[in-house]
């Protein structure tokens, strides 16, 4: 708590800011013992200032974030990520959100039915009960459906910006937004481009599309590595997912349960 304090100062923070955020690290450190032994008390600190901030509507200064944490932006973006989602503080995002914050509410409607196409395309791969698990609403799926959109009808979108309101990290992200922008092609030219784009830069486009269904996906590439099923497994398992250590916990449990059961 003293480290709040101290972390508190450099931000120039002080009387109920700092109060609330000390009662976030307090309530934080009580639900979460788990995540207490695997993010550092310095990140935790941070985050717990930056959520109360946020909360007093008073500027926060990422940079300082960063340095103070000792991470880098994709951790600490990991970390808030799981310290909001446990203090109950996670908002929701829609495509409209999103489409507004990145300046290109042109691409929301290309976003939904490109959205729509992965998930009717996942039903038919995973099957029914498989499919009812996945949170669609997560910001990886609408960040990377409205990324892939903006590409399509040359809408410029920084995908550096938009990779950190995925929260995850870019081998994860970038299967997502692949199969999104290949799903795109199903969708032909509904869509006209609302830029002119020079000869050279259309045919480099067209050349992406056509790579796209002939070479191999990243995702087919770390799926040999880590033994998954499908991207959304990497979704699920990603190490900072709080879904991950739920289950894991109650694996651990269990595992637990089963020991004695056997010793008695």
């Amino acid at each position: 708590m003293e480290q709040i304090s101290q972390f508190a100062k450099k931000f120039g923070i002080s009387g109920g800011t700092l109060g609330q955020a000390h009662e976030y690290y307090r309530i934080f450190n009580v639900k979460c013992s788990n995540w207490m032994r695997q993010l550092s008390s310095e990140a935790v600190s941070t985050v717990c200032i930056e959520l109360a901030c946020a909360k007093d509507d008073i500027q926060f200064d990422k940079d300082l974030a960063l340095r103070l944490s000792g991470l880098k932006s994709q951790s600490y973006s990991s970390a808030h990520q799981v310290v909001e989602k446990n203090l109950d503080l996670e908002k929701v995002l829609s495509l409209k959100d999103l489409a507004v914050r990145f300046g290109s509410p042109e691409a929301e409607d290309l976003a939904e039915q490109v959205l729509d196409l992965y998930k009717d395309k996942k039903k038919k791969e995973m099957g029914e009960a498989r499919f009812l698990c996945i949170n669609f609403a997560l910001p990886i799926y609408l960040s990377a459906a409205l990324l892939a959109a903006c590409k399509k009808i040359g809408i410029k979108c920084e995908k550096k910006k938009i990779l950190s309101v995925s929260r995850l990290a870019p081998k994860v992200f970038q299967p997502v937004f692949e199969e999104m922008s290949s799903l795109l092609v199903q969708l032909g030219d509904q869509s006209k481009p609302v830029v002119e784009r020079n000869t050279q830069s259309a045919g480099k486009g067209k050349r992406t599309l056509k790579e796209a269904k002939t070479r191999k996906t990243k995702f087919e590439v770390l799926n040999k590595k880590f033994k998954m099923e499908t991207v959304e497994d990497m979704v699920l398992y990603s190490p900072f997912s709080a879904d991950f250590q739920a289950w894991k916990s109650e694996t651990l449990k269990e595992a637990k349960e089963k020991i004695l059961n056997e010793n008695s």
